[in-house]
């Protein structure tokens, strides 16, 4: 690598995770279950592909695919293989891809984690959202009506104490469904321990006005009843769609001492590809209109 290649590889190492397969395809077939057939696609942090390579081919072949990726070496490798298949890869960070609003009818993808903000520029209600969020929500504005965006990401969307962006991101789009992933899941192709969340979003017709649904924008007390309590003495706070859908959930919510502090990570021992193959196939089905 030339010094800025290596620059940007160390940059970028500092949140990026690539998804096990396994998880990329049950996220395939997640859009598949919701009605997807085909249409305008965006990665916008593509990495080295994963997402890319793992489409199926009837799904490929009737999509046009963009890809985003901020890193100089993994973008040049995504485009040797997939450019030659019509994916236009673009180099950039998410935030400055010239790309349009309301142009995709999917966004898929497993966007960096991290405490950090965006270089957001413009004066959006999202700009100053954690990285994670933020592009939930940038994603959420380029997705058409009706659109879906799929994402695997922090469990900080969900549980954090600061409900700003939860209540944002539902004015925009409908929470259609949510997974939590055993900690154990990135372990062999990250060598990380880290729980995340696999959510399916929905952009609404047009952007809510006063109440509506909304029983995951509040964290409260998990009780000890709770199938998905895995410490029946330890008062834990989580996100109320999970305390109403525990099976949503692929094992054991427990308390952690990382170095932020007590947090609530996820563990299961048994197959984890099974257990997310079972909670994907009781989402619902056909909710996504074909663009006519």
């Amino acid at each position: 690598l030339t010094k800025e290649e290596f620059d940007s590889a160390v940059q970028s190492s500092l949140n990026a995770y690539f998804t096990p397969i396994a998880v990329v395809k049950a996220m395939w077939d997640a859009v598949r279950r919701l009605g997807f057939k085909g249409g305008n696609v965006l990665e916008p942090s593509c990495g080295a592909g994963y997402f890319l390579g793992a489409m199926p081919e009837d799904l490929a072949s009737k999509s046009r695919l963009t890809a985003i990726e901020l890193d100089n070496v993994s973008a040049r490798m995504t485009k040797a293989m997939y450019a030659q298949y019509g994916v236009n890869v673009i180099e950039s960070a998410f935030e400055r891809a010239r790309i349009p609003e309301e142009g995709f009818d999917l966004v898929i993808g497993n966007p960096p984690f991290g405490a950090e903000r965006s270089a957001e520029l413009r004066n959006v209600p999202f700009a100053t959202f954690t990285l994670h969020n933020y592009f939930i929500a940038k994603a959420l504005e380029c997705v058409r009506p009706g659109g879906l965006v799929v994402f695997l990401t922090s469990t900080g969307t969900l549980d954090s104490t600061s409900e700003g962006h939860r209540e944002y991101i539902n004015r925009v789009a409908k929470l259609v469904g949510a997974i939590r992933l055993p900690s154990k899941t990135f372990k062999e192709i990250a060598e990380t321990s880290v729980t995340t969340d696999l959510l399916i979003f929905q952009k609404r017709e047009a952007k809510a006005v006063g109440a509506q649904e909304s029983k995951w924008i509040d964290c409260v007390g998990l009780p000890s009843s709770s199938p998905i309590n895995g410490e029946l003495w330890t008062r834990m706070h989580v996100n109320e769609y999970f305390v109403n859908h525990p099976t949503g959930v692929i094992g054991k919510l427990k308390t952690s001492t990382q170095k932020h502090g007590l947090s609530v990570i996820c563990k299961f021992e048994g197959d984890v590809v099974d257990a997310l193959q079972e909670r994907v196939g009781a989402l619902p089905e056909g909710i996504y209109k074909q663009r006519k």
